[in-house]
């Protein structure tokens, strides 16, 4: 690689590498340093000091962090963090941005492709310009967004009337998620992307100006006698300006199976106007515990 050009960079932590653009006899130093690594993980378990300044204007601030290309940054704090392409940035321990412009700026996310971001513990954003901001979500494709719900998977191939650049505009995506809960008694109670009690983070929430229709396949356990019960729930949820706007549609309720014992189980759909979010509950039987699982999927039109 003749006439390779250096730009001086910054590493500044322990055990940090930055790296881009390289002259041969830099990449022979990165295969020594490289081999030495491997020997002494395999002979002897102990820390190696791996440094370097190769590359285009990369800053690795992190302890055990990698910085390449041209531009990129790990963070101070990022531990183990990687950001490698142009202008990729990994603010997060244990973070990895790769390609151009992606920023994986929480713990343990992951960011691959051109504009992306992931911002909340262990997100992951993939494609083009794709936004994760809810815990453990994913965003994929074109210009989706996770819209900050925890746990949930978004999928665009792009959106109505923006720019191509316009990051997790998602006003034509559809979106997945796993929801559960237990009951003990005859009350509804809602099923969530996590688990816990029913908040902001972990419903179906509709932005302003959106239509949506939502499927859920549930299916109802007694963990203790294995009776079941399992429904199809198909609803529409519109939501005009403001969370007090969010209306549901009589949803469509079909059952798939019942065993004995199960008779009085059911599930509701209801509008949440304080949350701006569309919600299915469960509703079981006084003291028997069931466990409740839904797989959602639904078709969002924003506009």
């Amino acid at each position: 690689m003749s006439n390779a050009t250096v730009v001086p960079q910054l590493q500044s932590a322990v055990n940090a590498l930055v790296a881009g653009q390289v002259t041969q006899a830099q990449i022979n130093n990165i295969v020594a340093l490289t081999n030495q690594l491997v020997a002494d993980a395999v002979i002897n378990f102990g820390p190696v000091i791996v440094t370097g300044t190769f590359g285009t204007q990369n800053v690795a601030l992190g302890d055990w962090s990698l910085a390449g290309g041209s531009g990129s940054t790990t963070g101070v704090g990022a531990n183990g963090a990687f950001a490698f392409g142009q202008g990729a940035r990994a603010l997060g321990g244990g973070s990895i941005a790769f390609g151009r412009g992606a920023k994986s700026d929480y713990t343990d996310t992951f960011v691959v492709g051109q504009g992306c971001q992931a911002t909340a513990d262990n997100g992951r954003a993939a494609g083009w310009a794709c936004l994760s901001y809810g815990r453990q979500g994913y965003a994929h494709g074109y210009q989706a967004s996770d819209r900050g719900i925890d746990r949930v998977e978004a999928y665009s191939g792009g959106s109505f009337g923006t720019g191509s650049e316009d990051l997790g505009s998602a006003t034509a995506q559809t979106m997945r998620a796993v929801m559960r809960t237990v009951t003990t008694t005859a009350a509804p109670v809602v099923l969530t992307t996590d688990g816990r009690a029913f908040s902001f983070g972990n419903q179906l929430r509709l932005p302003d100006d959106s239509s949506f229709v939502v499927q859920w396949l549930v299916v109802a356990r007694d963990i203790a006698t294995g009776d079941s019960r399992s429904w199809r729930v198909m609803a529409m949820a519109t939501r005009n300006l403001g969370a007090g706007s969010t209306a549901v549609f009589a949803p469509v309720i079909t059952d798939i199976g019942i065993s004995s014992g199960t008779t009085s189980w059911g599930v509701s759909v209801a509008a949440d106007t304080y949350n701006g979010s569309i919600s299915l509950s469960g509703i079981g039987q006084a003291g028997r515990t069931i466990q409740w699982v839904a797989a959602m999927i639904d078709a969002e039109n924003v506009g």
